[in-house]
């Protein structure tokens, strides 16, 4: 079993359940990978929420793991509101299990690739989608079943990411509606693959608790 921290929020009745997922090009494995993402955990129980943050196995076999954690947390609580949060990689398995399992609540993803065949992608990503998915990176390219993804979904990308490209997230954003797509303005503070302004991160946060909150 992947290695995960399934925690309750301090003095309160947790609001529902965020799923959380980390980056690393879906080659990052281990409770390190997860263990880097605790401070967005600790964030979202001071907002209220039970927090899952989960490592998922490398390559393809990670959207198993990320399937499988989710039915249990589902058929833990089945009336709980769960949401789900990723970067990066993290943020594209985060929106394939949206669309796997269409009674996921609502979606974050961040810099999430999600165009994986798009002939224009070419540099880093693209020799990493190859390596990882080779010919089969079609059927795990979140914008060819986009239609099938009933959950909000929040969007947020880098204008500086020089990994995924800002084109990535305003596609994604086009094909889904009621979504909501943020562009991060560049700055002092380190971001998934490029950096933010304090000021962009903080409106971001505000709209990913409202997000949440269902709100």
């Amino acid at each position: 079993m992947p290695y995960r921290e399934i925690r309750e929020p301090a003095g309160q009745v947790a609001k529902g359940t965020v799923i959380v997922l980390h980056s690393g090009g879906w080659k990052a494995s281990g409770a390190w990978a997860a263990k880097a993402m605790r401070p967005i955990a600790r964030r979202f129980r001071r907002w209220g929420y039970r927090t899952a943050n989960s490592d998922y196995a490398p390559g393809p076999a990670g959207l198993t793991d990320v399937l499988a954690l989710y039915d249990e947390l589902r058929a833990q609580r089945p009336d709980d509101r769960v949401c789900v949060y990723g970067e990066s990689a993290g943020g594209h398995w985060a929106l394939l299990l949206a669309a796997l399992r269409p009674d996921v609540n609502c979606v974050i993803a961040l810099a999430a690739p999600v165009d994986l065949v798009d002939p224009a992608l070419g540099g880093v990503l693209d020799t990493i989608i190859g390596q990882v998915f080779g010919a089969a990176r079609s059927s795990y390219s979140p914008l060819s079943i986009a239609g099938w993804i009933q959950a909000p979904v929040l969007l947020a990308y880098g204008l500086d990411d020089a990994v995924v490209p800002v084109e990535q997230g305003q596609r994604m954003h086009a094909a889904l509606a009621g979504s909501k797509l943020v562009l991060m303005a560049p700055g002092a503070t380190a971001w998934v693959h490029g950096t933010s302004s304090t000021r962009a991160l903080r409106r971001l946060n505000a709209r990913e608790r409202s997000w949440l909150d269902g709100s």
